[in-house]
């Protein structure tokens, strides 16, 4: 059994209609949860971004959070890589955001408790709120 995975694909801007088996299966066992897209009269033009917390832990489908899974970049809702690629030396959110989860990774590979909660300067809390829209 795999002690960690990165995935570094870049899946379709609607992950529900994403071709990745990876990601298509997480989605179908509620393990990964996306956003729904509405019209402002409620009717539902299909899903979008996955949604992941502050700390960029993904968000499952019933709305928990699970521990050890973590989701970046522009398919994600309110990930600092949603607003598309940070520039080399320039130190952008992206790369902040991206070195805070790694830090994470890195303690919980060795079995310790995580602590930082990356921080991005345009942090949306969209997920929480499209989630609890649902």
């Amino acid at each position: 059994m795999a002690r960690a995975l990165v995935d570094a694909r870049l899946p379709r801007p609607d992950v529900r209609a994403a071709t990745d088996p990876i990601i298509r299966g997480l989605l179908a066992d509620g393990e990964l949860a996306a956003e729904d897209i509405t019209t402002p009269d409620g009717r539902s033009l299909g899903g979008g971004q996955l949604l992941a917390d502050s700390g960029c832990r993904a968000i499952r489908a019933d709305g928990t959070v699970h521990p050890r899974r973590f989701l970046l970049g522009p398919s994600v809702s309110g990930s600092a890589g949603s607003a598309g690629f940070s520039r080399p030396g320039f130190n952008g959110a992206g790369f902040r955001q991206n070195d805070a989860v790694a830090r994470n990774i890195l303690r919980l590979l060795a079995g310790q408790e995580t602590t930082d909660t990356p921080t991005p300067s345009h942090e949306i809390h969209r997920s929480k709120e499209l989630h609890h829209a649902r």
